[in-house]
């Protein structure tokens, strides 16, 4: 077709998506591991109905069921909606805590409405990221996938949302206490685990 730019046309068809991603209509409450998540967006709803059908996260469930103790304190870096958050908080009981970061407000605040809904009351919360010295950095969240955020510039513009957020050291919120565990959500959700 004379005229017609493939690379625009797709982008419209890709920016759409991502405000449909986006719609309230989205905002709905699944059980996934006998919790009640209420998801923030589509791409969300998705990621909790892949773990409630075992398709996402089973070998990580596996994996901190066998290593998290009650008792313990887990530091969750990158917290998103909570889920992890919510696990963790199961398997230290009420002698542990959890302390749970996520600095983009949209996940933040799915993150605490799922630790409200849930009564998990030895979830810590922080609006921050985890970094090496405090200050602030802007985020990059994208807009098709509620969990990828990076606090560098690789989304593209149109498809992303950027927000300035605080940044603080671990040990400035940790302090004294004794962690045992922590997971780190990193790019394209892959997930690292590492003993204090």
């Amino acid at each position: 077709m004379p005229g017609y730019d493939a690379t625009s046309g797709n982008m419209n068809i890709v920016t759409t998506i991502a405000q449909l991603n986006l719609l309230p209509l989205w905002r709905r409450e699944l059980q996934v591991w006998g919790y009640h998540m209420l998801a923030p967006s589509l791409d969300r709803l998705i990621c909790l109905a892949l773990h409630r059908w075992g398709l996402m996260g089973k070998a990580e469930r596996v994996f901190y069921e066998r290593q998290i103790r009650t008792g313990m304190t887990v530091v969750d870096v990158g917290a998103n909606q909570g889920l992890y958050a919510l696990l963790f908080s199961r398997l230290v009981g009420s002698s542990g805590a959890v302390i749970a970061f996520e600095p983009e407000p949209d996940m933040f605040a799915a993150l605490e409405r799922n630790c409200r809904m849930n009564h998990a009351r030895n979830i810590e919360t922080h609006r921050q990221a985890a970094g090496a010295s405090p200050g602030n950095a802007v985020l990059s969240r994208s807009l098709l996938h509620g969990g990828d955020s990076s606090m560098t510039s690789r989304h593209v513009q149109t498809l992303s949302r950027r927000v300035e957020v605080p940044v603080i050291p671990l040990d400035d919120v940790i302090g004294d206490r004794q962690w045992t565990l922590s997971r780190l959500t990193s790019k394209a959700g892959r997930w690292k685990s590492f003993a204090a």
